[in-house]
């Protein structure tokens, strides 16, 4: 009988390793490094046929070690042939998904780990080079007691201009996270490669966490490189704040974890998050979450999808953007979508509004459309969305219009300079009511928005001469592009030059002012969630129609 294999990183909580172990049954093999220095009490657990604890390093946080013991793990694991499948996880992990799902449903055959070329554009300290190219120097100090020491000697080099060589021999960097599910072939990879090439292993020392750099890197030497699945199927909310970072999660997560469709969450402290460990163990704990509240996090979800293609094109095309409106809001307030939020917003500049259409068009993978007049002809709307074809929601527009697209989606704002708010606004109503002048449900509203038909050519000249004059006036203010039905004004200083804010533990472009930006559309108490009666939502119902 073929075996699935957890290997465990620990230090301190023996009740939470049990936890782990008790969740799981006799199909499951554990391999568990114990920190060296940890008095922690395994006697217990060493007892149970299929736990296999080991006591090699003495792990600093940051250090080359982690990986060691990692390493470790993986090449002990592989020594039983009965296992076929391996999911890296710690002590403050715990699963997410149904014992039944781990045995029946879930595809042993895929590996997934994320992997991203470094340097990466979503890392602070130089998208990871830091880590690399200075002395971190984790494996002589703990960074818990002297990590201004570390960081102290860092910012030294930086000043001396001091810079490790990485050898050109060394396969190219990638980076991704620790925590990782692979196929038993996948891991005899770089158990083998570490034995043939040591010198990148060597190469890891003194630099700060090297297991986020070293198995995504030899992994992309692997023949089967291009068969992984960059989603490692981990929840982790790297929110600051909540106990520490990434936060610990309690029962209030609960419906965002279940939502998620990974297979393990982190972090869990045993002490404070018995309830969410109840309600994830037990099927018929009262949960007060709704089966409503985790399609919404699965949508938001599938929204940050859509993001990262949509950051991954504009990066490829040197077209800037930003995160804007309620999902800037929701990134400077909770590091991630706002919990009832169901809709995400960027702006562009107008001036590269056609362009990125075009490069939209050619670019978008298989299972995204890009949503605009051109190709929707139902679509009367000025700003152009990305839609989802493997899902559905049923908005008040969508169906009152009959779009030809009607997936989750993100919402792309064209910005351009414009003098005047209380113009644009007469603007925006003639032309709004010119673009649905044929879906007015009564005749009364039909005839209005046919008599702007009369308007419309004026508009849009005072439109094309107010665009001619913005070539030689100062851009101080920016608005949508007239036909939007808002004007919500953006100062120029608090948009250029942009900057970057983490939304769901990924860095994205932002507004320079953030806060400016954000005070100027919601007031100066922007960062106070209103009353639960004024959270409201854009969609009715959405549907999930394929897998993903």
């Amino acid at each position: 009988m073929k075996r699935q294999a957890i290997l465990i990183t620990a230090y301190r909580d023996a009740g939470q390793l049990l936890e782990i172990i008790s969740f799981f049954d006799s199909r499951f093999e554990f391999y568990i490094h114990v920190d060296r220095r940890s008095r922690m009490e395994t006697a217990h657990l060493e007892r149970k046929p299929n736990v296999h604890i080991y006591r090699a390093y003495s792990v600093h946080w940051g250090s080359r070690n982690h990986l060691k013991a990692i390493l470790l793990l993986a090449g002990e694991a592989l020594k039983n042939a009965e296992i076929d499948y391996l999911h890296l996880i710690t002590e403050q992990d715990f699963p997410v998904k149904p014992l039944s799902f781990f045995t029946d449903t879930f595809d042993t055959s895929c590996d997934h780990i994320r992997r991203i070329p470094v340097p990466c554009p979503d890392w602070e300290s130089g998208g990871g080079l830091d880590r690399i190219n200075y002395y971190n120097f984790y494996d002589l100090l703990d960074a818990k007691k002297a990590g201004c020491v570390i960081n102290f000697f860092v910012r030294i080099q930086k000043l001396l201009k001091i810079k490790r060589k990485y050898p050109a021999h060394l396969p190219k960097l990638y980076a991704g996270s620790t925590y990782w599910s692979l196929r038993r072939e996948t891991v005899q990879y770089v158990v083998d490669y570490t034995d043939r090439n040591p010198q990148l292993l060597e190469r890891m020392k003194h630099t700060f966490c090297p297991e986020e750099f070293y198995i995504p890197t030899v992994l992309m030497t692997a023949p089967f490189a291009g068969s992984f699945s960059d989603n490692h199927l981990r929840y982790i909310d790297w929110s600051s704040g909540r106990g520490g970072y990434p936060a610990y999660l309690d029962e209030s997560d609960f419906p965002v974890i279940v939502g998620s469709g990974r297979l393990f969450a982190r972090k869990f402290n045993c002490e404070n998050q018995r309830k969410l460990h109840r309600y994830l163990t037990d099927p018929q704990a009262t949960v007060t979450a709704s089966s409503e509240s985790s399609c919404l996090r699965r949508a938001q979800l599938r929204m940050l999808d859509i993001l990262i293609v949509f950051d991954g094109i504009c990066r490829r095309h040197n077209i800037d953007y930003w995160l804007a409106s309620g999902t800037l809001l929701g990134a400077r307030r909770y590091g991630g979508f706002i919990p009832w939020d169901d809709d995400l917003d960027v702006e562009i500049r107008q001036k590269d509004h056609h362009r990125l259409l075009r490069v939209l068009e050619r670019e978008l993978p298989p299972e995204l459309r890009l949503q605009c007049r051109r190709t929707d002809k139902n679509y009367w709307y000025y700003f152009p969305k990305i839609r989802d074809t493997r899902s559905e929601v049923l908005e008040p527009e969508t169906l009152k219009y009959n779009f030809l697209y009607r997936g989750i989606f993100i919402d792309i704002f064209p910005m351009e300079p414009f003098f005047s708010t209380f113009i644009k606004r007469r603007l925006d109503g003639i032309l709004v009511r010119t673009a649905r002048r044929r879906f007015a449900p009564s005749r009364l509203q039909r005839v209005f928005n046919y008599v702007a038909l009369l308007f419309y050519p004026f508009a849009r000249l005072f439109i094309a001469a107010t665009r001619l004059a913005f070539l030689f006036l100062p851009k101080t203010k920016y608005t949508d592009i007239p036909g939007k039905e808002t004007c919500d004004a953006r100062l120029a200083c608090h948009l250029f030059p942009l900057g970057s804010i983490r939304f769901e533990g990924r860095f994205f472009p932002a507004p320079h002012d953030t806060d400016g930006y954000l005070t100027g559309i919601y007031g100066k108490d922007f960062m106070t969630p209103p009353p639960p009666e004024q959270r409201g939502r854009h969609t009715q119902e959405i549907r999930f129609v394929q897998n993903g």
